[in-house]
């Protein structure tokens, strides 16, 4: 089974409907970097079939989560043209592919602008 971190937290914060109105999390743990979110009105307990997905998109290999300003969402991930990851934490494993920056409409996930580098 594929974890892919980025489009699992993408989907985490794009479930809960009041997150289209809360509180900006520009950053790495939060406005304060502090990892406590202050927004109220928060859901405290899921339904029984999941909070609502409002949208998704597909989102490469990633070690940042979704930073989320002035109605965007910012996402930053990793999609592999060539080779394939090993199970070798020391080792080195040729991969090649491209870095993305990708910036979405936080209410309708219309993707706004894609940079690959």
């Amino acid at each position: 089974m594929k974890f892919h971190l980025p489009a699992f937290g993408l989907s985490l914060l794009l479930c809960s409907a009041p997150a289209l109105k809360a509180e900006d999390w520009p950053q790495w743990l939060g406005p304060k970097g502090d990892s406590v979110w202050r927004e109220t009105g928060l859901l405290k307990v899921f339904p029984d079939k999941g909070p609502p997905v409002k949208w998704k998109v597909p989102a490469g290999w990633g070690f940042s989560g979704p930073v989320v300003s002035g109605g965007r969402v910012v996402l930053m991930d990793y999609v592999i043209r060539e080779g394939k990851p090993d199970a070798n934490p020391g080792g080195r494993t040729a991969i090649k592919g491209d870095e993305r920056v990708r910036c979405f409409d936080a209410a309708t996930g219309q993707e706004l602008w894609s940079h690959s580098y």
